[in-house]
């Protein structure tokens, strides 16, 4: 029984540090969802894995708390009025991330909730500066347009 419990404590305690790096990261960016939240979210996503896994139906509230997760989710995506301006996708994936990795570190998978959440922490601190130079390149094409038929 002791068992038991400490288990549980090992994954509260990997999942509290790997959502953790991810919400510093979300919250040096100055965005309003930062390292609490994706704590809480990554800590409900592990009770909610071994809750269930004490019923017969072990995928089931799994399903719900991810349905869940993604209406906050939603609530974190902002669009202007601007038709290309869209903000909060990056923090959204990471909350919805969380969640994911509390139910992954729930069923015994450590490896892969450490792996990929360095894979993530390593695109979301884009260390080569990829996603400016794509936009850069986009924003020099952007005053030529191509068309189909042209108007000239």
């Amino acid at each position: 029984m002791i068992t038991h419990y400490l288990v549980f404590l090992f994954k509260m305690f990997l999942t509290s540090i790997l959502a953790s790096l991810i919400g510093l990261n979300r919250g040096k960016k100055g965005v309003p969802v930062g390292q609490r939240t994706h704590v809480i979210v990554a800590l409900i996503g592990l009770l909610v894995q071994n809750v269930s896994g004490f019923g017969t139906d072990t995928m089931r509230l799994s399903g719900q708390f991810l349905t869940g997760i993604g209406f906050l989710c939603s609530g974190v995506i902002f669009k202007s009025s601007d038709v290309a301006k869209v903000r909060g996708l990056t923090t959204s994936a990471a909350v919805f991330y969380c969640g994911i990795l509390g139910i992954t570190i729930g069923l015994g998978m450590y490896f892969e909730a450490i792996t990929t959440t360095f894979v993530i922490l390593f695109f979301l601190y884009d260390p080569f500066k990829i996603d400016k130079q794509f936009n850069k390149s986009k924003s020099k094409k952007k005053g030529k347009k191509k068309w189909l038929v042209d108007f000239n």
